[in-house]
């Protein structure tokens, strides 16, 4: 389907587009995920969400590089305890500045999440690998444009 906001956009078990956005010095293609049922309507506050993102994305997305990095900095002790001397240097190393979190992290979708609150709340989520947590992976939550949870992927799931 061609979507008039999306762009070219197909349904398998969600709405599934491209996007290209800025991250850690680099400019990447990922899927743009939009949750919804395929009988549904995008709701308005998802285009709401997207479009404000998509308008600010270079704003955005320099948080996001922050607040990974000071997310980064409050679990490390934690993580390379957990992964001992062996592995520690190998997925939770000892970082200095923004890029050397950026090698760590992979960049994987950016979600827009149906809102189940009211008013309509506008969700947007970067999903991301990263090394440290190669399970649960990494997300960052942004809700009605405020930069609200970096966390585990669930968190905007």
């Amino acid at each position: 389907m061609n979507d008039d906001l999306f762009g070219n956009i197909e349904y398998d078990l969600f709405w599934i587009g491209k996007y290209s956005w800025p991250i850690f010095g680099k400019r990447i293609v990922t899927p743009l995920y939009i949750i919804c049922d395929e009988d549904d309507e995008i709701e308005p506050a998802q285009r709401a969400a997207f479009t404000a993102f998509d308008l600010q994305k270079d704003v955005f997305c320099a948080r996001a590089e922050g607040a990974i990095y000071a997310h980064y900095v409050e679990i490390l002790p934690e993580y390379r305890e957990r992964f001992g001397a062996e592995f520690a240097d190998r997925w939770a190393p000892e970082v200095d500045t923004l890029s050397d979190v950026g090698r760590l992290v992979t960049p994987e979708a950016v979600l827009i999440q149906q809102s189940f609150a009211e008013p309509r709340e506008r969700v947007v989520g970067l999903l991301f690998k990263c090394t440290w947590e190669s399970s649960l992976g990494l997300a960052v939550k942004f809700v009605n444009e405020q930069l609200i949870e970096v966390g585990p992927q669930d968190i905007v799931l």
